[in-house]
């Protein structure tokens, strides 16, 4: 199976729809209905008990089609990603303008990471009927499916400033409006309770569903601060939450150690990253200038060279944080198939030192933050470097391309180098990217040609 373009979608699904990613789940054939084929699917087969493995897998793979896209656009408009091609939606993106419901980057993004949601949401309601009614063989698969619609409602709380609900596959619904953009991230904590019932004991199942909590619950916190305009950031920006549920996910698998992932996977037998693609093969995008020296454009960097340019500096050493160029390097040689982290153990341990520091806890500050700088030299209270620049520097290191970094500019009062005087970025912080043009023509509750 080679997924080599991206698909546009409606706000409308169907059983067949639903049934073609189970078949993308089963099989590579090329003809998933061709009557001959005995790996065909319908829609009834789709949402049979015998067919829920498949089901969360292609539930799965949606998620990482939209997550991977949409996260494109929220990283270019935020510092990690730079435009130097010659598509002008990027040039928009990295100026600091998002709310362009026409962009063409943005609106694929959108439609895709739509698909990945309704998706992880149908997913997680067939898997309940079948487990209310004894007929699930694996609760696991129930788990993952929490998981995975966790995932998803958390990150479009993060990313977008609107979202659209569809509670039927052939009913279109409302936007829900961005003031209740926020429920989304209550939504998210119910599935993962539910999804820890099921993967209690020590499995990394559970650590992935712990972790994932913290980093709602951490994600949710924040949009509080800065979910509606005009924002409202309060203690510098810090934010005390997630943090037991951090230390939860750090205990749960032992055998685990300091620096664990937990990553969405690309590969030449599932599909391409767009970002990689973009990055790696295009050249439309590199890493942005505020982490290292521009490049010109349809250039690839010289990544032999011996500082590769970091202009980021670490502010206990003073020089350039040459963790970036591991992590660039690593990004570049995986091509068009890299893995994209959504939760690892550094992050967790972040969560533990923001909460330390919001609570000026600056010895319990030190231990968490120096666990996650490892072999840099430690941070010290009274060495010269607030623990707030400690703490969004560590954050900008090692959480790159993970979805957060535009949050963490608004919060704490940062821009992008890029980001033009006039933008919306600028003059509005604590806009996102909004539903766009596809979701607006086609839906009747947004278009008033058509009726409901």
């Amino acid at each position: 199976m080679r997924q080599t373009q991206h698909r546009r979608g409606r706000s409308i699904w169907s059983a067949p729809i639903l049934a073609l990613w189970v078949g993308v789940a089963v099989t590579g054939c090329d003809s998933l209905i061709d009557v001959s084929n005995p790996n065909s699917v319908t829609g009834d087969d789709a949402i049979s008990p015998v067919a829920a493995t498949n089901l969360v897998n292609g539930a799965l793979f949606t998620l990482q089609d939209g997550y991977d896209y949409l996260l494109q656009s929220y990283s270019t408009a935020s510092d990690e990603l730079t435009w130097i091609g010659s598509r002008d939606a990027f040039q928009e993106l990295d100026f600091g303008t998002l709310s362009n419901s026409a962009n063409e980057f943005t609106d694929t993004g959108f439609i895709l990471f739509a698909q990945g949601f309704w998706m992880t949401r149908e997913t997680i309601r067939v898997l309940e009927e079948h487990n209310a009614a004894g007929d699930l063989a694996d609760e696991i698969d129930l788990a993952r499916a929490y998981l995975y619609g966790a995932i998803m409602q958390t990150s479009a709380a993060n990313w977008l400033d609107d979202m659209v609900v569809a509670s039927d596959r052939r009913e279109a619904a409302p936007p829900i409006g961005p003031d209740n953009m926020g429920q989304l991230y209550t939504q998210a904590l119910d599935w993962i309770a539910a999804g820890l019932a099921i993967a209690e004991g020590g499995s990394t199942l559970e650590r992935d569903l712990l972790a994932v909590r913290a980093r709602t619950e951490h994600s949710q916190a924040v949009w509080n601060m800065i979910g509606t305009r005009p924002i409202s950031v309060s203690n510098q920006g810090l934010v005390n939450a997630g943090a037991a549920s951090a230390q939860a996910a750090l205990d749960a698998v032992a055998t685990d150690g300091d620096d664990w992932e937990f990553t969405l996977v690309f590969s030449s037998s599932t599909q391409q990253s767009i970002i990689a693609n973009s990055v790696n093969n295009r050249l439309e995008l590199a890493f942005g200038r505020d982490y290292v020296t521009p490049i010109a454009a349809g250039t690839i960097r010289d990544v032999e060279a011996p500082d590769r340019g970091i202009v980021l500096d670490d502010p206990v050493t003073g020089n350039a944080d040459m963790r970036l160029d591991v992590l660039f390097t690593a990004f570049e040689d995986a091509g068009n198939f890299p893995v994209l982290r959504v939760a690892t153990a550094r992050e967790m341990y972040l969560i533990l030192a923001e909460a330390a520091l919001a609570n000026n806890d600056l010895a319990t500050f030190a231990t968490h933050i120096n666990t996650v700088r490892g072999s840099m030299p430690d941070w010290v209270d009274g060495g010269g470097v607030a623990a707030r620049v400690m703490l969004i520097h560590e954050r900008r290191v090692n959480m790159f391309l993970m979805g957060q970094r535009l949050n963490d500019l608004y919060r704490f009062g940062q821009q992008s180098s890029n980001w033009q005087a006039s933008s919306e970025a600028v003059n509005s912080p604590g806009v996102f990217l909004p539903i766009t043009k596809t979701e607006l023509d086609a839906n009747c509750h947004t278009n008033p040609n058509f009726e409901c």
